[in-house]
C-alpha cells in the first residue's frame, strides 16, 4: 500500500484499503484520516464509504457511522456485505426493526450468508421475539461451523433454553465471550478477552447490550484501556444513554 500510495498518492483504492487494513488491527484513530481521504477522493467509492462507516463505529461515532453506512447502501445496493454492516450498525443503535430489514437485504442477495443470519437473530433476541429467533438458529444444519454454533449459544441462553446452549458449550473448545455472558458464565467470559479479537467482536464491546453487566468490572476497563477503546467506551456509553433502545415487542 505505501509503495502504491508513492506512485499515487491520490489513490482513493489506496487509502481506503490502508484504513481498512489498520481497522482490522485495532489502529482505528489511525484509519479514519485514510479512509476520509479515501471518499474526499472519491465519494461513489461504495466500500469506502462502508468502512469508513465500520470506523466510525469502532470510534464510537454512531451518528456519523450510520450516514456513511446508508450512502453505503445507495451506492451498491447488490452487495450482500454492505447491507450487512448497515444491519449491524442500525443494530448497534438500538434500531432492530430497521437492522432486521437490511439482514433481510442481505440474505436476499445471499441466502446463506451466516454473518447476516447471525445479525437477524440477535435483533430478533433484542427485541423480545425468541421463537422467531429460535427458529431461525434452527433452521441452520448442525455443524456448519463455529461462527454459526456461537450464535445458536446465544440465542438459546437468552431464549431460557439453558439445556441446549450448555450442550452447545461443551462442544466447542473456544465458545464465545456473548454466549458466555448470556449463560452467566462472567468469569469465563472475561478471561476471553483478547487483543485479536475481530473489528465485529469490538463493535460489539462498545455497543451490544449484553456487555452491559460487565463494563464496570476492572477485567472489563483495563481490557478497555489496554486495547486504546477507553475513549470510544464512554462515547458509546453515553450515546447509548441518550437514545434508548426500541422495547422489546415479544411475539
Amino acid at each position: 500500500i505505501t509503495q502504491a500510495l508513492t506512485l499515487d498518492p491520490d489513490s482513493a483504492e489506496a487509502h481506503a484499503t490502508l484504513g481498512l487494513s489498520l481497522t482490522r488491527v485495532g489502529k482505528n484513530a489511525e484509519a479514519e484520516p485514510s479512509l476520509r481521504r479515501a471518499v474526499a477522493l472519491n465519494p461513489n467509492y461504495a466500500s469506502a464509504q462502508q468502512w469508513l462507516g465500520v470506523c466510525l463505529l469502532l470510534l464510537a461515532h454512531m451518528d456519523e457511522a450510520l450516514g456513511h453506512l446508508k450512502l453505503a447502501t445507495e451506492l451498491d445496493p447488490l452487495s450482500p456485505t454492505i447491507w450487512l454492516n448497515y444491519g449491524l450498525g442500525l443494530s448497534n443503535a438500538g434500531r432492530q426493526i430497521e437492522g432486521i430489514i437490511a439482514f433481510d437485504r442481505a440474505l436476499t442477495l445471499q441466502p446463506s450468508f451466516q454473518l447476516a443470519l447471525a445479525g437477524k437473530s440477535s435483533a430478533l433476541v433484542e427485541l423480545g421475539r425468541f421463537p422467531e429467533a429460535v427458529a431461525l438458529v434452527r433452521s441452520r444444519p448442525s455443524g456448519a461451523g463455529r461462527a454459526e454454533e456461537d450464535n445458536q449459544l446465544f440465542v438459546f441462553a437468552r431464549a431460557g433454553l439453558k439445556a441446549e446452549a450448555e450442550a452447545l458449550l461443551a462442544q466447542t473448545s473456544a465458545p464465545a465471550i456473548r454466549g458466555l455472558l448470556a449463560l452467566g458464565r462472567t468469569d469465563e467470559a472475561l478471561s476471553r478477552l483478547s487483543r485479536r479479537n475481530s473489528a465485529a467482536a469490538r463493535s460489539g464491546y462498545l455497543w451490544d447490550p449484553i456487555y452491559d453487566s460487565v463494563r464496570n468490572d476492572p477485567r472489563w476497563v483495563k481490557y478497555m484501556a489496554e486495547t486504546g477503546q477507553t475513549e470510544a467506551h464512554a462515547r458509546a456509553q453515553a450515546w447509548r444513554a441518550a437514545h434508548p433502545p426500541e422495547k422489546p415487542t415479544a411475539k
